[in-house]
């Protein structure tokens, strides 16, 4: 089209050069006069015609057909100017669109990563609640146990001694039969808390390595959301608005 515009712009340039000349060399001719000085002179060979004369007809039809096509061009780059312009505006509203679009879906996006990241920050400080209470059952079983391993020592060895007792004084008394029931109640005692201890330390454990997973995860959507809300957020708010898009 632009191709088209050029050659039809040349030719009429062409024609209205032409034509110019010609008005010039008949306006030229027509002040001639017979008193003209310098102006006339013989010219012999002016009677014949050139082969290359056009007629009035054959002159109007050059002109009209340099009009009609220069007309025709004109117009159809006027309808693809208004086709393009309608692509134009359509295509810069899609894109308009898609870039709110994208904007409520990141938003969206920001809130539910946010929401997420607020109910791992509760359930983190919930396990280090629980964390700590383990660390007091621990510190009270240790203790327990430890205070259990005095009257351990004391019972076991009164056994002892009362087993050095000589002869027939070796009676297997209701005192011997206590301390025999005592140890065994203290050292089950002592099994039992050690059982309650182990339990408490794979718990703590559990619990330390859910919290690490936690705050892994809380550093993540932490990132998570500087990424969107930081570095992708401030790079739309330079999308250009429909006007820019279309080139105003």
């Amino acid at each position: 089209m632009y191709r088209k515009n050029m050659t039809s712009k040349e030719e009429l340039e062409r024609d209205w050069s032409d034509k110019v000349e010609a008005y010039t060399i008949d306006a030229s001719s027509g002040h001639l006069q017979n008193i003209s000085i310098g102006g006339i002179q013989f010219q012999e060979e002016s009677s014949t015609l050139p082969e290359r004369f056009s007629t009035p007809e054959t002159w109007k039809e050059h002109t009209e057909e340099n009009i009609h096509k220069a007309t025709t061009e004109m117009y159809e780059s006027s309808s693809l100017r208004t086709l393009i312009d309608q692509l134009l505006q359509d295509t810069s509203q899609d894109m308009r669109n898609q870039a709110d679009n994208v904007q409520k879906a990141l938003t969206k996006r920001s809130a539910e990563v946010e929401e997420c990241r607020y109910k791992l920050c509760q359930h983190s400080e919930m396990v280090g609640k629980e964390i700590a209470q383990a660390e007091r059952a621990i510190r009270n079983l240790k203790r327990a146990i430890l205070e259990k391993e005095a009257p351990l020592k004391v019972a076991q060895t009164r056994l002892h001694h009362r087993w050095q007792r000589p002869n027939v004084e070796l009676c297997n008394d209701p005192p011997h039969n206590s301390l025999i029931r005592e140890v065994s109640e203290i050292t089950t005692t002592i099994e039992t808390l050690k059982h309650h201890l182990k339990r408490a330390e794979d718990g703590l454990q559990n619990l330390q390595e859910t919290k690490k997973g936690l705050e892994e995860e809380i550093s993540i959507k932490e990132n998570s959301l500087k990424i969107d809300r930081e570095r992708c957020a401030a790079v739309r708010t330079c999308y250009p608005p429909i006007n820019k898009l279309l080139g105003y």
